[in-house]
């Protein structure tokens, strides 16, 4: 009779252990889900902010060169009227800027060159005339 009364509540001993094993298992496995669930979106959140960043930097790191070789562009090709637009105190800031300084000594030279050969044309009118009048005088 012990010896039954003991086999029965080894028994339950048993049976209550499996029961808090399984409950036991299926918490961890939840937690086990829900754990992998929230590094997976983590992951892809990363991710997505890896990738607009990457994008930024590279827009911002490639842009003012960009404009630079454009406004070198505009200068090489003659266009002294273009306004070169710098900011920042970048190396970028600092060759846009020098190209705006060319550009504007360029155009003042040119201006000067027109006015230099405008003024040369008349007084060259001016000796051809006089030259003119001299050669019918010595006639």
């Amino acid at each position: 009779m012990l010896f039954d009364y003991s086999a029965q509540l080894m028994s339950k001993i048993a049976t209550l252990q499996d029961r808090s094993g399984a409950k036991a298992y299926e918490a961890a496995s939840a937690g086990r889900q829900l754990a992998t669930t929230i590094i997976s979106l983590l992951s892809e959140a990363v991710l997505v902010i890896g990738t607009i960043s990457a994008w930024l930097v590279t827009r911002a790191v490639t842009k003012p060169p960009d404009e630079a070789v454009a406004a070198a562009d505009l200068v090489g090709h003659g266009d002294l009227r273009q306004t070169i637009a710098f900011a920042g105190r970048s190396k970028t800031g600092n060759v846009l800027h020098a190209l705006q300084s060319m550009s504007g000594k360029r155009a003042r030279v040119v201006s000067n060159e027109r006015s230099t050969a405008s003024e040369l044309n008349l007084v060259s009118e001016e000796v051809r005339g006089g030259a003119l009048e001299l050669s019918s005088r010595n006639k």
